[in-house]
């Protein structure tokens, strides 16, 4: 009877090198969700600074109070992104101007001249992170050969 043995060299390496990567995903996959709400929140509610908003004129005084309620959070891998606005009397109206986490919610005077919803400015940012070829694979692809695989 034949015994046929096999010896890998290197293979530390290699197993080196995954380690590396594996550290790697975490920190940048929560970079790149934490920008795509950075980028979704500059689609909705828009927010420039002082009064000014990336919408239609409509005639309504710009407070800014909507655009400086915006509050981004991380907390591990998990991003949230909330809106919660209140008027000079109180009211709570920052989903009646960019809409709930379901993408409902929306006023019709706020629709009507063209605030963009908020859940629809975030799922487009995580639609072009996540294509093929995107900014997370690219990040990745970068991480994998930083770490020599």
């Amino acid at each position: 009877m034949s015994t046929v043995s096999l010896r890998v060299i290197g293979d530390d390496k290699l197993q080196t090198g995954f380690n590396k990567f594996a550290l790697a995903l975490a920190p940048v996959t929560r970079e790149a969700a934490y920008q795509a709400l950075e980028k979704a929140s500059k689609k909705s509610p828009g927010y420039l600074g002082g009064n000014s908003y990336i919408v239609p004129e409509s005639g309504y005084v710009r407070t800014g109070n909507l655009g400086r309620s915006v509050q981004l959070e991380q907390e591990g891998l998990s991003s949230r992104i909330t809106v919660q606005a209140y008027s000079r009397k109180g009211y709570e109206y920052g989903h009646l101007a960019v809409g709930d986490a379901e993408g409902g919610g929306q006023a019709a005077n706020f629709a009507a001249i063209g605030w963009v919803l908020l859940r629809k400015a975030v799922d487009e940012q995580i639609a072009l992170l996540t294509a093929a070829n995107g900014p997370l694979e690219q990040a990745i692809g970068q991480e994998a050969k930083k770490a020599g695989l």
